[in-house]
């Protein structure tokens, strides 16, 4: 198998839950961002749940008004921003040609 395949187990999740974090980050509220997703607020919490299990360190801050990023969340959110740009600029690439 391919070098790209990081979590052959999860990967659809994997990238489901960095585009749940995401969404919690833009929005600053779980509720919100599960409302935006069209998901549960339940499984927005287990998403982000999830993604900061298998890092191993708390991407967000919670309290009962407000989500904040943390710093490693700040990093998080930022290389996700990357990949998910570097996806679109795959797709743009190819439909040109």
């Amino acid at each position: 198998m391919g070098a790209y395949l990081i979590d052959q187990a999860r990967p659809v999740n994997r990238f489901r839950d960095m585009q749940v974090f995401l969404a919690v980050a833009e929005a600053g509220s779980f509720a919100v961002a599960a409302r935006r997703l069209g998901i549960s607020p339940a499984s927005v919490t287990r998403a982000v749940t999830q993604l900061e299990e298998r890092l191993g360190t708390r991407l967000l801050l919670r309290s009962t008004r407000r989500v904040c990023l943390t710093e490693e969340g700040k990093v998080f959110q930022a290389n996700c921003l990357r990949i998910f740009k570097q996806i679109e600029d795959a797709d743009t690439a190819v439909k040109g040609l």
